[in-house]
């Protein structure tokens, strides 16, 4: 299927809790033109698996206009090893790949392959500025 979100994986610093950390950039192909959205996204992190079920968007703050896609930041602490990493859209649409994490580093060990691919995920080795607040 066409790609309707980019995940960008990399290091971070967590300016709150100043802590480094890991950062799931969650990204909209779309593009919206009235007002500025985020993705709703729950996530669970298990032994060597981390879920993300993305619930829909909503307007970010009431009366932000702007152009753009809906970005969603999440940032996980002491992630280390490999693991199995399985995204689910609305209509448990499920896409998995997997990582290994190394001093907040990611590299993909297993690229989405699912038939109905929705998700195109790329590892960051540069610790990334913090582009949402």
């Amino acid at each position: 299927g066409p790609i309707e979100y980019y995940l960008t994986i990399g290091p971070a610093y967590n300016t709150e809790m100043k802590q480094e950390c890991t950062r799931f950039t969650f990204e909209t192909n779309e593009e919206f033109h009235h007002f500025q959205y985020l993705i709703t996204i729950d996530y669970e992190v298990r032994h060597r698996e981390i879920e993300f079920v993305m619930k829909g968007l909503k307007p970010r703050g009431m009366t932000m206009p702007g152009v753009g896609r809906a970005i969603t930041e999440i940032d996980l602490f002491d992630l280390g090893g490999k693991y199995a990493v399985t995204v689910e859209k609305p209509g448990q649409i499920r896409n998995s790949f997997s990582i290994g994490i190394r001093n907040h580093i990611p590299k993909l060990l297993k690229t989405v392959t699912d038939e109905d691919a929705f998700l195109e995920v790329a590892a960051e080795t540069v610790v990334g500025e913090t582009r949402t607040s």
